[in-house]
């Protein structure tokens, strides 16, 4: 029976391993057809205002004898070891950066022009159909500011990710004129609504995003002095309230659509950090 088991165990642990294999598949970026829609907020006389923005992918050019695909005003190539670079279409000199690598894992960094980006975590899950690894990164090593999705790219801002220079949200992808993920054309609600969860420290903000009201619920019960501050796109303080409970649910009241920064803050430390939208 010894022998039995011995020739068992070596073939379930192939089994199980050869099933895992075929369960995920690097999907590469970007994935073929995709086009990105969402809305860019932007501040005028005291009022903000929502100007929809879509990303369209074309074909490939070829510049500096590498092969690129366009999307929108930028040239998009990833090398055989999962690194995505870009060009800006007006950039004449063509030079190349960084843009995501998709190889790292948690606890990893990466470069790109001023930022310093580190995993915070990673995970895979079904999304737009396909099962795809996704990197949750940070550029100050606390709190979580975008997702890369492979084959997608960034799904908070655009396919340039922070490098849009817009305060994109990505509302939903089509891949062939067809949608595949997101909320409805009236309003942006994010493609994975489910992102910050994960990765809760001390405070977890919901529903995210905020139509009239949302809840604060912290990991412990809070300290004396315990404030929970709210900023706008601009890096304006907009709001400040004291924490006296583990569950706290506070209005709306008349703040624009958009996306906000929160803190929470204990004797001038601040302990968790994160972004709230306003639908």
């Amino acid at each position: 029976m010894k022998n039995v088991y011995q020739f068992i165990l070596p073939v379930f642990i192939l089994l199980s391993v050869e099933a895992k294999s075929q369960s995920y598949t690097y999907i590469h970026f970007p994935e073929p057809n995709l086009a990105w829609y969402g809305y860019e907020t932007f501040y005028a006389m005291g009022s903000s205002f929502n100007v929809s923005r879509t990303y369209y992918m074309y074909g490939d050019t070829v510049l500096n004898n590498k092969t690129y695909r366009m999307i929108g005003a930028f040239y998009f190539r990833e090398d055989s070891i999962k690194r995505v670079y870009y060009i800006k279409g007006q950039d004449t000199t063509f030079q190349e950066r960084l843009l995501y690598d998709f190889s790292l894992s948690k606890g990893d960094t990466m470069q790109s022009g001023i930022y310093t980006f580190t995993v915070m975590g990673v995970d895979t899950s079904v999304d737009c159909g396909t099962a795809r690894r996704k990197l949750h990164v940070s550029i100050d090593g606390v709190s979580v500011i975008d997702t890369w999705a492979e084959g997608i790219g960034s799904t908070y801002w655009s396919p340039l990710g922070i490098f849009s220079g817009c305060g994109c949200s990505i509302c939903w992808i089509e891949q062939a004129s067809v949608k595949i993920e997101g909320c409805n054309n009236t309003g942006c609600q994010g493609l994975f609504s489910d992102i910050d969860e994960p990765f809760f420290q001390e405070l977890y903000v919901f529903p995210n995003p905020c139509f009239t009201s949302f809840t604060l619920q912290l990991a412990s019960s809070p300290t004396t002095e315990t404030y929970f501050t709210l900023y706008d796109a601009m890096g304006r303080l907009i709001r400040r309230e004291e924490i006296n409970s583990n569950i706290t649910t506070l209005n709306r009241n008349n703040l624009p659509g958009g996306i906000y920064f929160w803190q929470l803050e204990s004797a001038n430390k601040i302990l968790d950090r994160g972004k709230l939208i306003m639908e």
